[in-house]
């Protein structure tokens, strides 16, 4: 029976860790996404912002460095004539093509996060990107991910030593009752049941104590009609 309580109990606990963790751990996961996402929209923005007001190209890549420095995330713009500014990365043509027909939009993929920002200029349309790695964009999530699963481990094991002791609370006083009930079988009419444990062990104890009586009582009985 112990042994039954503890599998149950651990198979319970199994599918309740991890109907609760796994989204703990994607929720995390996502917050940590998020939160790089919005850092590298907030820099594309910043940067947006000083294309449109400055047209000097030396002084504009100063700018954008700095922006990128102060930030913390690789910002450059691609302008609608030259070279580009800053640190563009990898540009996939397709988003960068949607990105000049001027809708501004993110892409998070394996490589990390892409933020572009388009500007609309009477010759063109420049581009800021900002770019985060994965590495960064999930800063935190990996030890978040350690720290969950060995919560989760406590919890499992924690639950399978309340089951055992729950487990030997229930099967030690019916043990102590089967005792009793092989002591009598072999004669020893004395033998009487403890009256511990749940309330149906109790009674179960009871019961047995009854019966010893009974049979006690009645091998009385005879032996006093023999007397006779």
């Amino acid at each position: 029976m112990t042994r039954r309580i503890t599998i149950l109990v651990a198979v319970i606990s199994t599918a309740l860790l991890v109907s609760f963790l796994v989204p703990l751990a994607l929720l995390v996961r996502t917050l940590a996404e998020d939160r790089g996402m919005a850092r590298a929209d907030q820099a594309a923005r910043n940067v947006a912002i000083l294309v449109t007001g400055i047209n000097e190209p030396a002084q504009l890549a100063l700018l954008v460095d700095a922006a990128a420095e102060s930030s913390g995330v690789a910002v450059g713009v691609i302008p609608r004539a030259g070279d580009p500014l800053g640190n563009v990365g990898s540009i996939d043509p397709a988003e960068l093509a949607r990105a000049r027909g001027g809708e501004a939009f993110s892409v998070v993929d394996a490589t990390g996060g892409r933020v572009y920002v388009p500007i609309a200029h009477e010759r063109g349309t420049s581009v800021v990107v900002a770019t985060i790695p994965a590495a960064e964009l999930y800063t935190g999530v990996a030890e978040a991910w350690w720290m969950i699963g060995g919560t989760g481990a406590v919890l499992f094991l924690a639950s399978l030593l309340i089951a055992a002791r729950a487990s030997r609370q229930i099967s030690e006083p019916l043990l102590e009752v089967a005792a009793t009930a092989h002591r009598l079988r072999d004669g020893d009419l004395t033998a009487r049941a403890v009256e511990e444990g749940p309330v149906e062990t109790r009674e179960l104890a009871s019961a047995l104590n009854g019966l010893a009586e009974r049979i006690r009582g009645l091998l009385v009985e005879a032996r006093a009609g023999v007397g006779e």
